[in-house]
């Protein structure tokens, strides 16, 4: 499952940051610079690039279990990374929190149960100012407020992704070191429309193509939920990608 390169020099990198979309994945990438794109296994994308003082490669793996882990092991197995960060958007579980907020993952735990603690980062990366959140891994999107109220209320969580427990799991595998860094893209009052938040748990960008065209076929008011969806989205990237370079940038 190792990556194929071009060039041997670029497999090692110090950091790897991991995250389910390109529109996650493109403000991180805009940050680096002598920038190479690499050909992955099972259609994985992965820029390779320098910032500042760090060589850091960002992984877009797809969503969810599958992908958060296939991503995980192949990049740890190609690029031998010193911190593995599990980065990207999630939804608003604690009321207080505002969209386009960073947090920093003090645990992941899931809804069955069980938690992860972020290992051996002391040194590798800097969250001064960042509030520390539990974080929870669902298995699909938290589409309403009710929904988010009864996730926080069994979990004691924070904030919901669909990926950092999967990726945590297979770095801690390795022994290899990781963290959580998100930001908020819905908060705990927001409610996303069901069919749209489906879109979220397409696994393979082909079929979400399909299943965008059918939702605008089918609910043509949709292209405004989705707007509005993409435009917090994208606030939300842009301010992860500023807070990672400032996190990574310090030693």
């Amino acid at each position: 499952m190792t990556p194929v390169f071009d060039d041997d020099a670029l497999r090692r990198v110090d950091v790897a940051i991991l995250v389910a979309l390109s529109l996650e994945a493109t403000p991180l990438v805009e940050k680096l610079h002598d920038v190479v794109n690499l050909t992955a296994a099972a259609g994985l994308k992965i820029t390779v690039g320098q910032l500042k003082e760090r060589r850091v490669a960002v992984v877009t793996t797809g969503v969810g279990r599958e992908a958060a882990v296939r991503g995980t092991q192949i990049t740890i197995a190609g690029h031998r990374p010193q911190l593995i960060l599990a980065a990207g958007l999630c939804g608003g579980l604690a009321p207080d929190l505002c969209r386009g907020e960073v947090v920093i993952g003090q645990s992941v735990t899931r809804a069955s149960g069980g938690s992860l603690t972020p290992i051996r980062t002391q040194g590798l990366l800097t969250t001064d100012g960042l509030r520390q959140v539990r974080v929870v891994t669902a298995d699909s999107v938290v589409e309403t407020p009710e929904g988010k109220r009864q996730l926080r209320a069994a979990t004691d969580g924070d904030v919901v992704d669909m990926e950092s427990w999967w990726i945590a799991e297979a770095a801690e595998a390795t022994d290899t070191a990781w963290a959580v860094v998100r930001s908020i893209s819905d908060t705990a009052e927001d409610r996303i429309p069901k069919d749209v938040a489906h879109l979220a748990s397409v696994k393979h960008p082909a079929r979400l193509a399909g299943a965008a065209a059918r939702l605008l076929f089918f609910r043509p008011s949709a292209i405004g939920d989705l707007a509005e969806l993409r435009e917090h989205a994208c606030a939300a990237a842009d301010r992860l990608a500023a807070a990672v370079e400032i996190m990574l940038g310090r030693r």
